[in-house]
């Protein structure tokens, strides 16, 4: 265990809204710690598994780690997904995709709390394969209505074939000076054959650079140059090389004078 995180004074014990988590340097990436009401300091990823939703705001009770954006519940010794893991039935698992949150060893003497460069073995209760999106069948019930099309949130046009709508979407608001380049993150998760595409609704971003970043959490940054005034669209799609796509990440950029 070789990576020293931070002093031991430095990490209160406390719960609820006084939760204090920290942030440590650990090998090439980062890693949260906290110190829970007995004492036990824990250290987790930084993100949570199921939309990759920063940690460093999140709440901890009786050892248990909320994420402050869905409420996804993770043991933080473990790293089980205790809500909503526990109360979704196998069948219907790959709808709510909880995964799980890594968990690092921890090691506290001489008044400095020191963290393990690699995180522990998944938790007993993790299946990969019931987060997985179950193949059609003739049985299954017929899609919903608008099924094969992305949603207006997407801005794209429909996915050929009548595929599904991405998996995941989300819309985001980001302000830009005229004038100035900005900094997207974007997750990657290896899919064979998959990769991050834009589209740009608007004359007033361009694409400029792109380029993958490793560490614990490998992501794609893309810099986005932003000219005149006013608003435009960004839409970074994770897509295959058959245009099936996998998520939607959409960006309202107001775009202001200099």
């Amino acid at each position: 265990m070789p990576s020293v995180g931070l002093p031991s004074s430095e990490l209160v014990a406390a719960e609820g809204i006084e939760t204090q988590i920290r942030r440590v340097r650990v090998g090439d990436g980062h890693v949260l710690v906290a110190r829970l009401t007995s004492g036990e300091v824990v250290a987790f990823a930084p993100v949570c598994p199921h939309q990759f939703t920063e940690l460093d705001e999140a709440t901890i009770r009786d050892g248990t780690l909320r994420c402050p954006r869905h409420g996804y519940l993770y043991d933080t010794r473990s790293g089980e997904n205790i809500h909503p893991g526990r109360e979704t039935s196998p069948e219907n698992m790959w709808k709510v995709r909880p995964g799980f949150l890594p968990c690092y060893q921890v090691r506290e003497e001489g008044g400095w709390i020191s963290v393990s460069d690699d995180p522990s073995p998944p938790p007993l209760a993790y299946d990969p394969a019931l987060e997985e999106r179950p193949a059609r069948g003739d049985g299954d019930d017929p899609a919903p209505v608008g099924a094969g099309a992305a949603s207006p949130a997407a801005g794209g046009a429909p996915v050929a074939g009548g595929a599904p709508a991405a998996v995941e979407q989300s819309l985001k608001f980001l302000t830009a000076a005229s004038g100035s380049t900005f900094e997207i993150r974007l997750p990657l998760v290896p899919r064979p054959g998959f990769s991050w595409r834009f589209e740009v609704v608007g004359e007033l971003l361009q694409v400029v650079d792109e380029q993958f970043e490793p560490g614990y959490s490998p992501c794609h940054l893309v810099r986005v140059a932003a000219h005149g005034v006013g608003a435009a669209t960004l839409s970074c799609i994770y897509a295959g090389e058959q245009g099936e796509r996998a998520e939607v990440r959409t960006f309202i950029v107001r775009v202001q004078p200099g």
